[in-house]
């Protein structure tokens, strides 16, 4: 049931990004899916092995900031740029709601 009620979901929201009519905005908003499943391959991977031997290394970090940029900071960054370019804002501000989005995502992870 839970996978069919996330299905119906994906398809409703599908359809209102179509209804924009902005190839940009449908085309980053329909990477965070992509990047979503990418990011929790990486959890899935990486689990077993930190739970029976952790160790921190920059390799580790790296690792570690990247899962979460793709699992949370993708959806709200994509999301912030995605709304300066639906209100025609000017590139500088686009590229900073990007930077503000992906920074909170990070920084809710943490």
């Amino acid at each position: 049931m839970a996978v069919l009620a996330g299905d119906f979901l994906l398809g409703r929201a599908s359809v209102a990004l179509a209804r924009l009519r902005d190839a940009e905005v449908i085309e980053l908003l329909a990477t965070v899916i992509a990047n979503l499943v990418e990011g929790e391959f990486m959890q899935l991977k990486n689990t077993a092995q930190d739970e029976r031997n952790p160790a921190w290394s920059q390799e580790a970090v790296d690792y570690y900031l990247r899962k979460t940029y793709l699992k949370t900071a993708s959806l709200i960054s994509k999301s912030c740029r995605a709304s300066a370019l639906l209100g025609n804002a000017d590139a500088a501000t686009v590229e900073a709601a990007y930077a503000y989005g992906k920074n909170l995502g990070l920084a809710f992870q943490l």
